[in-house]
């Protein structure tokens, strides 16, 4: 939230103040404000919520050990209770079955926490990818997507 040493020779912006900086030039827009260990972990914002209005904080939950189903309460879960949790990144990079992101869909249709489909992109499986091929025929992963996104 307060920004320091980044660990790489610089220091990094706090995401309070890159709020303010935004807030400072007369927006209102919706803000989205991403976790620690690359958008994952928002266990702090609870203690640390960013000072404003406009904000939603965004979490990556992505098919790797310390990421699964387990973790997500303490990690993201516990805070859409507080606050709009939007999942902006979410997937598996070494399967190409869709439990995950099954499994991640009901988790947050179950918190209310909002997500989007990632990523529209036909590649191998070692990306998420929700589409095989550019006319949009979906993956084994993208299909619970496209499932979801059709009931809504």
């Amino acid at each position: 939230r307060n920004g320091g040493p980044s660990g790489d020779g610089f220091n990094a912006a706090g995401m309070q103040q890159l709020y303010d900086a935004v807030r400072s030039t007369g927006a209102d827009n919706l803000v989205i404000v991403g976790g620690l260990r690359f958008a994952f972990d928002l266990s702090t914002i609870g203690q640390a919520p960013i000072q404003g209005y406009n904000i939603a904080y965004a979490t990556h939950p992505y098919d790797q050990t310390d990421k699964q189903l387990a973790a997500w309460n303490d990690a993201w879960g516990y805070l859409t209770a507080r606050a709009p949790v939007i999942v902006t990144e979410f997937g598996s990079l070494k399967s190409c079955l869709g439990q995950y992101n099954s499994d991640l869909i009901a988790y947050a249709d179950a918190h209310g926490a909002s997500w989007v489909g990632w990523a529209w992109y036909p590649r191998d499986c070692t990306f998420p990818s929700l589409i095989a091929d550019w006319q949009g025929t979906p993956t084994a992963a993208g299909a619970p997507v496209k499932t979801a996104l059709s009931t809504y």
